[in-house]
């Protein structure tokens, strides 16, 4: 006669902790090895279960008919033992796979899957399925996510008609150069990444590395080649141009925008006018009094700018001073009006 079950059981949900199996209390979540004794004497420990065993009004007690909190699991008949998860080996790198894409996708730090919160939080959803640990999201898994990506870059660009190839590069507080290469399908797609601390001759490393590109795509698909105005760019281009002479070395608009702005506003009367500006700018922002009543004049006036807020320029992008100059446009009825309002109080 095959020997009953302990009634315990029923108190607790097996799970996979570690590759281990062990078993999770219903009422307070700590996980056991898959013991009879071990788990009773849990149960008489556990404040959770003893607050769900105690009479209500009628009598009753909560905890007579156990109700386990993951009752979504599998059982084998209503009210009976649940089943032990299991996954095989194509599903778990198939998850395994999808969780690196995420975690790779959202920035999320690699140590994500060795916090036991998100381990009880996958073993709540598939108590079978063990997460990758760090060491394999930093190696083989973003390996393999890279090379699916490449493959599908390299696909869009074998797909289409003309290109174009850009380029731009920056260096760190360490100086080590980076320059990042994007082909433009007219959809931009990451193509290579290259260092150019220990180049000596950068345009020449430059140039070189364009041309690697245009062979690889294929030169007949390639009609234009976009870098920013560093120096070291534009030195490039003549090698491009005259390894491929129906291929065009042309500067990024953005950059030409920029110097642009930088030549306006270097003349004497636009200094004058953006200083002048953001002087009226921090006057307003800086007394906690004025800035109150702007905002008030605004929204209780009716004022067609209802809500502006006066911006001073992040930095000596161009977009910051225009952002400035837009928000002085556009709350400037209010503040007329709190000028002319204060000169005849006075």
């Amino acid at each position: 006669m095959p020997r009953l079950q302990s009634g315990v059981w029923k108190h607790f949900t097996p799970a996979i902790i570690d590759g281990r199996e062990t078993v999770m209390c219903n009422y307070c979540s700590k996980t056991y090895t898959k013991n009879a004794t071990k788990m009773q004497m849990h149960l008489d420990k556990c404040k959770e279960y003893s607050q769900q065993q105690s009479p209500g009004p009628d009598g009753s007690s909560s905890a007579s008919i156990p109700v386990p909190s993951f009752s979504f699991l599998p059982s084998s008949s209503p009210g009976g033992q649940f089943l032990i998860d299991s996954v095989d080996q194509r599903s778990q790198a198939y998850a395994d796979e999808s969780l690196a894409r995420a975690v790779y996708a959202t920035s999320s730090p690699l140590t994500l899957t060795d916090n036991i919160y998100w381990k009880r939080f996958f073993s709540v959803l598939r108590p079978a399925y063990c997460p990758p640990t760090r060491e394999a999201l930093s190696s083989h898994l973003l390996d393999c996510e890279y090379d699916r990506v490449q493959s599908q870059v390299h696909e869009a660009v074998g797909k289409a008609d003309s290109v174009t190839i850009m380029c731009s590069g920056w260096s760190n507080i360490k100086e080590t150069g980076t320059i990042i290469y994007v082909v433009a399908t007219p959809v931009p797609l990451f193509y290579k990444c290259t260092k150019t601390k220990e180049q000596t001759h950068v345009s020449t490393f430059i140039a070189e590395e364009l041309k690697d590109i245009i062979n690889e795509v294929g030169p007949q698909k390639v009609f234009a080649v976009v870098t920013d105005d560093a120096p070291e760019m534009m030195a490039a281009w003549a090698q491009v141009e005259e390894a491929f002479p129906h291929i065009s070395a042309i500067g990024c608009t953005a950059c030409s925008v920029q110097q642009l702005f930088d030549d306006v506003v270097a003349q004497p009367s636009m200094k004058a006018l953006c200083r002048r500006a953001e002087q009226v700018v921090r006057y307003v922002r800086e007394r906690k009094r004025l800035a109150e009543t702007f905002r008030c004049w605004q929204t209780t006036r009716n004022h067609p700018a209802n809500g502006t807020t006066l911006v001073l320029p992040h930095s000596s992008d161009w977009t910051g001073v225009c952002n400035m100059f837009s928000s002085l446009l556009e709350g400037q009825t209010a503040l007329q009006d709190m000028a002319s309002f204060t000169h005849t109080r006075h």
